[in-house]
């Protein structure tokens, strides 16, 4: 098995059964996936940069893999628009685990 197919095989498996879920948490649940997704795609091109040696390639990733933390923080604000509770999570989260 080459590089390329041992990075492909690190991407997660999203698999959401849509089917008798809300609208409200259909949203949700497609932003949830959606963000799995970016951080998929920082995890594959960040492998492909270590993998390269070309300057111009690793330019292009340096700031393909910078569009995709944006979409992550697009998604995440989505997402908190939606579920309060989460949004919550997220406004009073210490490193340390524990919540303010």
């Amino acid at each position: 098995m080459n590089k390329a197919s041992k990075i492909c095989e690190l991407l997660s498996k999203i698999s959401i059964d849509l089917e008798g879920i809300s609208q409200e948490n259909m949203d949700q649940q497609i932003l949830r996936a959606a963000i799995i997704a970016e951080y998929d795609a920082i995890n594959l091109y960040s492998q492909f940069f270590s993998q390269t040696e070309d300057e111009e390639i690793m330019e292009v990733l340096h700031h393909v893999i910078d569009e995709e933390k944006d979409h992550i923080a697009l998604f995440q604000n989505a997402l908190c628009n939606l579920d309060p509770e989460q949004a919550d999570k997220l406004d009073n989260y210490e490193l340390n685990g524990e919540e303010e």
